[in-house]
Order: structure tokens, then C-alpha cells, then sequence
């Protein structure tokens, strides 16, 4: 029996943007063994209501808080709730704006960490006028690694296209929960949390699972495609 997966999607369907495709995206995953839940967090209830007619995925209407940080917080924990009580063994989060390719759970699965972050490349950005030319930053990733000093850990922020090509398995220090594979193990011993801590959720995550004795991993193989107003064009 293959593992069952909860792909959970915290979203705020005030627009629709990138909607259509996630959906097309997630629907079609090559592994079967997986339920899609929704949680929308928007003010208004015109999108999800429209969006209910979709066959496979179950909605979810949060309460608007009026705080995104606090809300989507809140979300991912329902989800966690939701996993644990249907004894998922996996949590996949992902967000509107995140296209994973068809085998992306397949893969991310078939790498048997406990926690896995999905990576694509925010900072690489194609120019409507010159798409034969991205604009490449330096940090073009939402994966970071930290440098020990005399003062501690120092985040030096997201890693470079050198640092993840060619495509390889790696450990990292830090991930955003834009899209995120999380085992039971995890979900058991780890909660999502921002309340009283000046740092990132997704920082706090991280910090939370090394905590716990959890290490965290991607893999440059399996590249998601980012929506900033247009899909990005990936590099391999």
C-alpha cells in the first residue's frame, strides 16, 4: 500500500489568479493515493462558491482575519489537523502561485525525508518584451543556507543557480512553505506557528524541526514552476 498523501492548499481566493492551473496541476499528479482539500481565507465567498463545482476537492471557507500572516498560519494548521486525524502519512502544502510538475509527489515521495521542500526560482523573471532574457539575480531560490560565525548561525539567503546545478540532492537550512512535503513524524512533534516571534513562519518551521532532530532536504530535479504575473521559464 503506497503512502497517502493530504495536499492541502491555504489560499485567499480574492483573486482567482493561478487558480485554474494549480488545480489542473494538482488533479493531475501521477501519485493516486492523495486527496486535495482547499482552505480559502479571502473576505468574500464569490470565488469559492464558483470553485465547489470541482469534482475531487474538497473547499473549506476560514474566517477572514484581516492579518495573511495569521491566517494562513492558522490554515496550515487545520491541515496538520486534518492529516493527523485521517492518518495521512504526508502533508503536502503548496500555494496558488506554485505549479509543480506531474510527478512531483511521485518524486518527492520516492526521497523518504520528513521534510522536503519543493524549489523554484522567484528571482529569475522573464521580461514581456524580451523573454529570451530573464532578469537572473544573484539569490535566485526559495531555499537558504546558513554560515556558522563566531555570533551564530547567519542566514545568507536564498541559494544561487551555482549552488543548485547540475540538479542534485541536497540539505538545506531554511524553506518556504510555498510548497512543502511533511511526514506524520514531523506533524506530530512540530506546529505552524508566527504568534509572539518576529521571525518568518517559514524561519520558525525550520527552526522548529531541526529542533526536534529533523532534517531538511530538496532536490534541483524537481523544479516547480513560479507565477509572478507570468510562468517562469526554468533553468536545467
Amino acid at each position: 500500500m503506497s503512502e497517502r498523501v493530504l495536499i492541502g492548499v491555504p489560499i485567499n481566493l480574492g483573486t482567482m489568479f493561478g487558480v485554474p492551473s494549480l488545480i489542473r496541476a494538482l488533479k493531475g499528479q501521477d501519485w493516486k493515493d492523495r486527496d486535495i482539500i482547499f482552505i480559502d481565507r479571502a473576505r468574500e465567498e464569490r470565488f469559492i462558491d464558483a470553485c465547489k463545482n470541482v469534482k475531487d476537492i474538497e473547499w473549506i471557507k476560514s474566517e477572514f482575519l484581516g492579518n495573511e500572516r495569521e491566517a494562513i498560519t492558522r490554515d496550515r494548521n487545520e491541515l496538520r489537523k486534518i492529516a493527523l486525524e485521517k492518518k495521512f502519512d504526508y502533508l503536502m502544502l503548496i500555494e496558488q502561485e506554485i505549479l509543480p510538475p506531474e510527478n512531483f509527489l511521485s518524486r518527492a515521495v520516492g526521497e523518504r525525508k520528513d521534510v522536503f521542500g519543493g524549489i523554484f526560482f522567484p528571482s529569475i523573471i522573464q521580461k514581456p518584451n524580451d523573454p529570451e532574457k530573464p532578469i537572473i539575480k544573484n539569490r535566485v531560490t526559495n531555499l537558504s543556507r546558513f554560515e556558522k560565525t563566531k555570533g551564530g548561525d547567519v542566514n545568507v539567503g536564498g541559494l544561487t543557480l551555482k549552488d543548485v546545478l547540475p540538479s542534485k540532492a541536497f540539505e538545506i537550512d531554511m524553506m518556504t512553505l510555498n510548497i512543502a512535503l511533511i511526514s506524520r513524524k514531523v506533524l506530530e512533534k512540530v506546529e505552524f506557528k508566527t504568534q509572539g516571534n518576529p521571525l518568518s513562519e517559514d524561519l520558525i518551521f525550520a527552526t522548529d524541526c531541526k529542533k526536534e532532530g529533523f532534517c531538511l532536504f530538496s532536490d534541483s530535479s524537481i523544479v516547480c514552476g513560479f507565477r509572478q504575473g507570468l510562468v517562469v521559464t526554468i533553468l536545467d
